[in-house]
């Protein structure tokens, strides 16, 4: 008996020192998805455009105003960056 009461004893302090994990309710983890979600449609988003901006010539980036080491940061602020 009391081995059990020592086992259960040092099971609580454990427990106790452990951090508390965050509680979601159903509506908060939806949202939280629906971020996510839109977080990678942007990342989607961003790697079509500088898909389509790297194909450029050098030339054909000149006529729109920039170097091919402005691409990325064109889709960056393009995205809201």
């Amino acid at each position: 008996m009391a081995a059990q009461f020592d086992t259960l004893t040092m099971m609580q302090a454990e427990a106790r020192a452990r951090p508390q994990r965050r509680r979601w309710s159903l509506g908060q983890m939806l949202a939280e998805m629906r971020e996510a979600l839109r977080a990678l449609d942007r990342a989607g988003a961003a790697a079509q455009r500088y898909e389509e901006l790297s194909v450029f010539s050098d030339e054909e980036l000149a006529r729109l105003g920039m170097k091919r080491s402005d691409v990325a940061r064109k889709v960056f602020d393009e995205m809201g960056g």
